[in-house]
């Protein structure tokens, strides 16, 4: 495995991530469920982590 093909899964995967995010997000401000939010926190610490590999 290439180191581009290492990016291209990376890039993917955050995709993934940021659209999970978004639903969650979403789903929290309909359910108004407020001890979900440490878990969003999580996925943006994760999305942080991925744009510096």
């Amino acid at each position: 495995i290439t180191r581009r093909e290492v990016r291209t899964i990376l890039d993917i995967l955050s995709i993934v991530i940021t659209a999970i995010h978004m639903v969650s997000l979403y789903m929290v401000s309909r359910l108004q469920i407020p001890h979900r939010i440490s878990a969003h926190q999580t996925t943006w610490d994760l999305l942080d982590l991925g744009i510096y590999v």
